[in-house]
């Protein structure tokens, strides 16, 4: 049996590629760097997210679309923000 809020969840895609509901604050792990995401952006961009790839970052929120906001540093300590679908995440307990 599906709990309402899990429902609820589901409809406004705040789940993980396992099924488990996200919220901001979660640890949660990039398992891919989606091709849209990637599409258009220059080649540092692209290999700043790709390295992001398996490891733990901050949800910091929702934007209107559903989309997860994901903050982090490259390796020159540049800030990144990135939004992607959370079917491309996995929350960290």
């Amino acid at each position: 049996m599906v709990s309402a809020w899990k429902f609820v969840a589901s409809q406004l895609n705040c789940v993980d590629q396992l099924g488990q509901i996200v919220v901001a604050g979660d640890e949660v792990v990039l398992s891919e760097a989606p091709l849209a995401l990637l599409n258009g952006l220059p080649k540092k961009d692209q290999l700043a997210i790709k390295a992001q790839v398996g490891k733990r970052l901050k949800l910091n929120e929702f934007d209107n679309y559903g989309n997860a906001e994901l903050e982090f540093l490259d390796e020159g300590g540049g800030i990144h923000f990135i939004w992607v679908e959370p079917r491309y995440l996995v929350k960290q307990k």
